[in-house]
């Protein structure tokens, strides 16, 4: 059985991509979305080795508080993992960095999981609720509670405020929310 990927990024469906190789271009654009362009560089060193903070300062040409910075960046999106060594001549400790794939899909299904969540709640709310607005002034919209204040009223202009179709939201909602858990 093949393994399909899927990528969103921000609200589009980027693409469907069947082999890894096609991942990396997609992969690399998220590294740079969420780390900066600088961490692309270190992604792509990683991915040939494991290397120690002080290697990859060597190789970029970046100062080491820079390649530790972002390297931290990227442990904390689970792109990047390090294990702990020894020097046994200094007794100092030395860290080597290696890529998690693993750890990064995970991430980003948590992270997916988290927006459909958020998604369910807004969906619920909408479903649940009435809205009115201003026929002169669009921008504002008015719960049924707050209408009922108003007199159906307009604060700004006091005309008349109108029932909202959020129905294309709703709409919109669970399309969003179709995608994502599948």
């Amino acid at each position: 059985m093949s393994k399909s990927y899927l990528f969103i990024k921000g609200d589009a469906i980027m693409k469907t991509a069947e082999t890894e190789e096609e991942c990396l271009p997609v992969f690399l654009s998220f590294v740079e979305d969420l780390a900066g362009e600088n961490a692309v560089d270190l992604v792509m060193y990683l991915m040939v080795n494991k290397m120690t903070d002080r290697e990859l300062a060597e190789k970029t040409g970046y100062k080491l508080n820079k390649i530790r910075k972002k390297l931290y960046e990227l442990y904390s999106l689970k792109i990047a993992k390090y294990k702990k060594q020894r020097i046994e001549e200094t007794g100092w400790h030395s860290y080597v960095w290696e890529l998690s794939v693993s750890g990064f899909e995970k991430y980003i299904l948590d992270s997916i999981e988290t927006i459909v969540n958020k998604l369910k709640q807004r969906l619920k709310f909408e479903e649940e609720n009435m809205f009115y607005f201003c026929v002169k002034d669009r921008d504002v919209l008015f719960s049924f509670d707050e209408a009922t204040e108003l007199g159906f009223r307009c604060p700004r202009c006091s005309g008349p405020l109108e029932v909202f179709d959020n129905q294309p939201i709703i709409k919109k909602l669970k399309t969003a929310i179709e995608i994502l858990s599948t």
